[in-house]
């Protein structure tokens, strides 16, 4: 299995760490492929989400004032940067940001609710790597048509109360002929000090 974490990819993801980066947790979803469509609407077609669940002070995770978020960086498989939009220089998600809390909103399948303008911070997202794309390149999928890649999660501030998994479904004739493949992300470990 190809596993490619270009050297720019991980400047940037550290980069955007930062300060925080003591207070976060980096991991990679290796697998995404997205093709223009829903499982509802699209014969022959793939999506991947990314499910994001907050539980801080539910289920014995102690209640912790730090904000909390998660930041999505997306890559293409084949050069390993930063996804572009179809002009070439728009990044996708460089990244895409959305706050996590418990807010009283238990549940967003929008990605746009929560978003940094609302002041939303749901427990529960369903985060669309298409709706992703579409938001960055004007309404529309990439012109490619299918996209394979990877994403890189930086989780920020209460990091023990995410939990992160992922899924690339495949509609093969219709919306009832499934078929999903369900993906833990993989921790990216700190380089130890030389």
């Amino acid at each position: 299995m190809k596993r490619c974490l270009s050297l720019a990819a991980m400047i940037v993801v550290l980069g955007f760490a930062g300060a925080n980066f003591a207070t976060a947790n980096t991991f990679v979803f290796s697998h995404l492929l997205e093709q223009s469509g829903t499982l509802l609407d699209t014969q022959n077609t793939f999506d991947t989400t990314i499910f994001v669940a907050y539980t801080e002070g539910q289920g014995g995770v102690p209640a912790d004032a730090t904000a909390s978020s998660i930041d999505i960086f997306i890559f293409d498989e084949v050069t390993g940067d930063l996804l572009l939009a179809d002009d070439g220089s728009t990044a996708i998600c460089a990244p895409c940001n959305f706050p996590m809390g418990s807010d009283g909103l238990t549940n967003s399948f929008d990605p746009t609710v929560g978003d940094n303008n609302t002041g939303i911070s749901p427990r529960k997202r369903k985060l669309s790597i298409e709706q992703m794309i579409k938001d960055k390149n004007g309404g529309s999928f990439l012109s490619a048509g299918i996209v394979l890649g990877y994403v890189i999660a930086v989780t920020n501030g209460n990091v023990d109360a995410m939990n992160l998994t992922s899924a690339v479904v495949n509609a093969r004739s219709g919306p009832a002929d499934l078929a999903v493949f369900v993906f833990e992300p993989q921790p990216i470990a700190a380089a130890a000090v030389r």
